[in-house]
């Protein structure tokens, strides 16, 4: 309780210090939480989603994702439908930031709890990924990816085939950030969803292979990585690009396979399941 006072009744860094501990109860303590004090949380959590300040709404969006894994049912179906309502007041675009962060924390830490409200959440993360600003297509592209892994090892063909388009055209983007965070989400969804990527391929190599052309160095490395995961090279060498390079017209398919000789076949496989923009958001906060 004291810690769910102090998130309500501080500002600016204290603020985040008191979400940063919070967190940290839900992630560690979270089950043995009571259900008044898990109400109270997302009570007084939820407002600051539409907080000035970035790194408040972030720390509040992250804190409701692992807030998802523990609430009742009720609880989590309510606030997940506020959060994706169509909102025909038209909010500002920094409560739509927030909304989305939420979003994506969810589908992070409590995917498989938000199947109740799957159909509501779809049209809202395509909405944000048709943002026209930076900040919100960065954290749509977090949304989008979690989504994707969701619907590709849940066999969801269909949301998993638009999220793998929308990143694949957002990694395409003119704005380097943007272009970097869908990158880093269709890696996410291959590393997280091997089976579903692959099946959603033809979505996503020819502007990952577009991408390898880049003069930006961490774009570059992100698109050959998001190319690695999506063939598991490291599983399966070779084999998968052979077999799908049928796929691809001349140029591409030797693009592809020059690409897999050159760098794919080096990679270094990631110790770490973060990819640079999840480590972003989450760094934001220290979670």
């Amino acid at each position: 309780n004291d810690l769910v006072n102090g998130v309500k009744n501080t500002d600016g860094g204290v603020q985040e210090a008191m979400l940063r501990a919070l967190r940290g109860v839900l992630l560690h303590a979270g089950g043995t939480v009571s259900p008044p004090l898990l109400s109270s949380i997302s009570a007084a959590v939820a407002p600051l989603l539409h907080s000035e300040q970035e790194q408040v709404r972030v720390g509040a969006a992250f804190t409701i994702g692992v807030w998802a894994r523990f609430a009742k049912d009720d609880e989590l179906i309510s606030l997940t439908r506020e959060l994706v309502a169509d909102d025909s007041s038209g909010s500002n675009w920094i409560s739509q930031h927030g909304r989305c962060l939420a979003v994506s924390f969810m589908l992070k830490h409590a995917a498989s709890r938000l199947d109740a409200s799957l159909k509501l959440i779809v049209p809202f993360v395509k909405s944000c990924l048709e943002d026209d600003k930076a900040p919100m297509l960065e954290a749509a592209c977090m949304a989008g990816s979690y989504l994707a892994v969701h619907a590709g090892n849940t066999g969801r063909d269909a949301p998993a085939r638009d999220m793998a388009a929308a990143l694949a055209s957002l990694s395409l983007h003119q704005i380097t950030d943007v272009r970097r965070a869908a990158l880093n989400g269709i890696k996410r969804f291959a590393k997280r969803s091997p089976q579903g990527a692959a099946q959603h391929a033809s979505a996503m190599v020819v502007s990952l292979l577009t991408c390898t052309k880049e003069r930006n160095i961490p774009v570059r490395s992100a698109a050959e990585r998001a190319l690695y995961y999506i063939f598991q090279v490291k599983a399966k060498g070779m084999d998968a690009i052979n077999a799908y390079v049928k796929n691809l017209d001349g140029d591409n398919a030797r693009q592809l396979q020059d690409c897999a000789r050159r760098v794919l076949t080096k990679v270094v496989d990631e110790e770490s399941d973060a990819s640079a923009d999840e480590v972003e958001f989450d760094e934001h906060t220290s979670g």
